[in-house]
């Protein structure tokens, strides 16, 4: 978790897809803060055991973990009881979006998105991290 007076806030993103990844990354370019992505759950594992991010982009449909199962080891975790987290897939499935909001996903977003959209997801989502630190 990044300190709201110093440091960038950080946005992580799992996604297989090259191509989504690199979506994100344009939606975000020119706003001020670190972007960090892995291309699976596994990889994404040894950072998460040790950094807090403000915001995590996670797809569902990704080989050996899944994104929900992925969710669900992370919210096992005390650090990761309350990170902010926006679920994205291609499938539209309503058990995945009621899996994803009990693990306390944010968002359940289908893909194809439009870079606008993530970014405005991205804002909005940090605002409200920023706007509940002030009160803090």
């Amino acid at each position: 978790m990044t300190d709201s007076n110093t440091a960038k806030p950080t946005i992580v993103a799992i996604d297989d897809s090259a191509s989504a990844l690199s979506l994100y990354k344009m939606a975000i370019a020119d706003l001020a803060l670190e972007f960090i992505t892995f291309e699976s759950a596994e990889d994404a594992l040894p950072y998460l055991k040790t950094h807090q991010p403000d915001l995590l982009l996670i797809d569902i449909i990704m080989p050996n973990i899944d994104g929900l199962t992925f969710l669900q080891k992370l919210r096992d975790q005390t650090l990761h009881h309350t990170t902010a987290v926006i679920v994205l897939s291609t499938k539209d499935y309503m058990q995945d979006k009621r899996i994803a909001e009990n693990l306390g996903a944010l968002e359940f977003v289908v893909k194809p998105v439009r870079a606008s959209y993530i970014r405005d997801l991205v804002l909005k989502y940090l605002k409200s991290k920023r706007n509940s630190n002030d009160t803090n």
